[in-house]
């Protein structure tokens, strides 16, 4: 029955004739436990029944408006209300997500026509950029503040913040006694931090109505700084006219986060200068909350920290809950993660969530966090990624994808799939991932240099062995001749002909020929004359050099490629 109502769906005028049929009939289910087929009534079908029955057919909102329509006269009528409800909802959701300008004129109605949110972004290219889920959060936030969009037009900047950047920046602003702050001072918050105590505390044009110094004092009560260290911030704000806030700030900042991580103040304070002020603008009472994420979560020293100030970005709450369900991400533990590339953890969990599990339901197991990784997850394009994923599994070079850095850029770009197809489908030998993508044609340089990294991260993958280890025999033996499928096909032969992992690596040579010829040679390995002499031929270390030789001895007419050490 399902199987019907697939082959006609297309046809949306026939769901009500199906539906009629289905309502007066039963549906065939499946026992949750024991998988047994079992019949139900229509009218019985609960809504998790219901959507499991059809789910997958009704995704499309035009449909499910008919289907609801259809199942009026039904007793479903509950039943199909509520799924259709949901994914309705669902679909407009994603149907003001679609675009930055969608966004604009959802969030600003007063704005006027769409034509004019439309031409905002295109005075304004680098809002293409921003993720749309990021984007949508942004505009949530400024909305619930208050800002109108003449605001946010003329202080446009402010749309590429993260929504916690932004969060914490209004709240140091409030801390500072701007309760009700000017949207202009959330993106050039440094410019105001810049400016001198002098002037914030006696200038007639100062922004500030009180003392912004015994403010950002008041606001460090959870960081428990000794009095002296308080009395020293205020002595260094009267001392000289030109001290800005800025210099305030990272006063009190140095000393907390020197007593945490247990560090010298003159160490913490010449890393807080040099780094980005961007990473730091967020109140003194949210530190205390992000060191105990630094130091028992992510269990980090201050000199991990002063590698990657992007960790200053970090969200505790959405780090947290991403540690939770997710202890490692692609095969790496998360604290690991967090240290090579910190933007992996700003992405929301929820997101986050939902694209780990797209991986895991591909069997993309382990994998690299790169740069091209955090710009792939960043966006919503689940449907396209999964349809490039099953496109790319049925190829035989998908093992050696899937464990190199490559594999995000690739699943980036439609048009890198194309060409890797095109140089399948034209009967092209793959040597290199990277030549494929870029549809480069394969040249005697590009077959003659060293082994690529997706064949380093295979064979170190298959032997169990550090990539360390394997790039160090590999690039010095091997450059692929005839492919990368070769490669696989011939160092899996030798693992299940016995040959140890010391032995495939000891004779690495044998990878670089062909594979039937390899094949054949191991068929009659134990009978041949030259093995002979040899007793306990299998345990010899360096057996496949005696393979390599009947190799030569018996196919002299084949060209074996000997790297050539001078290239």
């Amino acid at each position: 029955m399902k199987d019907v109502l697939e082959a006609i769906l297309l046809n949306y005028r026939q769901i009500e004739e199906i539906l009629s049929v289905l309502s007066a009939g039963r549906l065939q289910m499946r026992h949750e436990k024991s998988g047994v087929p079992i019949y139900r009534p229509a009218a019985e079908l609960s809504g998790a029944q219901f959507e499991i029955a059809f789910g997958a057919q009704f995704e499309n909102a035009k449909c499910c408006g008919l289907l609801w329509k259809a199942m009026a006269n039904t007793k479903a009528i509950h039943t199909a209300q509520t799924y259709c409800q949901r994914v309705k909802s669902k679909a407009q959701y994603k149907h003001y997500l679609r675009s930055p300008y969608s966004l604009i004129h959802h969030y600003y109605k007063d704005l006027g026509t769409l034509g004019k949110a439309q031409q905002f972004v295109r005075n304004f290219p680098k809002l293409k950029r921003v993720p749309l889920f990021q984007l949508d959060h942004i505009f949530r936030l400024i909305k619930d503040d208050g800002y109108c969009w003449k605001e946010v037009e003329r202080f446009k900047e402010v749309l590429l913040l993260t929504p916690l950047q932004y969060k914490l920046r209004v709240q140091l602003l409030q801390t500072l006694s701007l309760s009700q702050p000017s949207l202009y001072y959330v993106p050039w918050m440094t410019l105001l931090m810049d400016s001198t105590v002098k002037f914030s505390r006696e200038d007639p044009k100062s922004i500030f109505k009180s003392d912004p110094i015994e403010h950002l004092i008041a606001s460090s009560t959870d960081l428990n700084l000794p009095e002296s260290t308080l009395q020293a911030a205020r002595d260094l704000s009267n001392s000289d006219d030109t001290v800005t806030l800025k210099q305030v700030f990272l006063y009190l900042l140095k000393h907390y986060l020197a007593h945490r991580f247990s560090e010298d103040t003159e160490v913490v304070g010449s890393f807080l200068h040099s780094t980005l002020a961007t990473y730091l603008w967020k109140p003194l009472y949210h530190y205390p909350v992000l060191c105990d994420l630094f130091i028992d979560s992510l269990e980090l020293n201050f000199s991990e920290v002063q590698k990657q100030p992007q960790l200053f970005y970090l969200d505790p709450t959405n780090t947290k809950e991403i540690l939770e369900k997710f202890p490692s991400i692609g095969g790496t533990p998360t604290r690991e993660v967090a240290k090579a590339v910190p933007k992996v953890l700003q992405i929301p969990a929820s997101h986050l969530v939902a694209w780990l599990r797209l991986l895991q339901k591909h069997k993309v197991h382990p994998f690299t966090c790169t740069y091209h990784t955090v710009a792939l997850f960043k966006t919503s394009w689940f449907s396209e990624v999964g349809e490039r994923l099953q496109t790319l599994k049925q190829l035989q070079e998908w093992e050696f994808i899937m464990v190199s850095e490559k594999m995000f850029e690739l699943l980036r770009s439609q048009e890198q799939i194309k060409n890797v197809l095109n140089s399948v489908e034209s009967g092209r030998i793959i040597t290199s991932l990277s030549v494929a993508m870029t549809h480069a044609q394969h040249t005697n340089r590009h077959l003659c240099r060293s082994a690529t990294p997706e064949v380093v991260s295979y064979a170190a993958t298959a032997l169990g062995l550090p990539p360390e280890e394997i790039r160090e025999v590999l690039e010095e033996e091997i450059f692929t001749p005839y492919g990368l499928v070769n490669f696989k096909t011939v160092l899996w032969l030798l693992l299940d002909y016995g040959f140890t992992r010391e032995q495939v690596l000891a004779g690495a040579l044998v990878l670089n020929m062909e594979a039937a010829v390899v094949e054949q040679v191991l068929k009659d390995l134990h009978t041949r004359p030259e093995v002979q002499p040899f007793a306990e031929w299998m345990e010899n270390p360096f057996i496949l050099h005696l393979v390599a030789y009947c190799v030569r001895k018996d196919f002299p007419h084949m060209g074996i490629h000997i790297k050539n050490k001078n290239s």
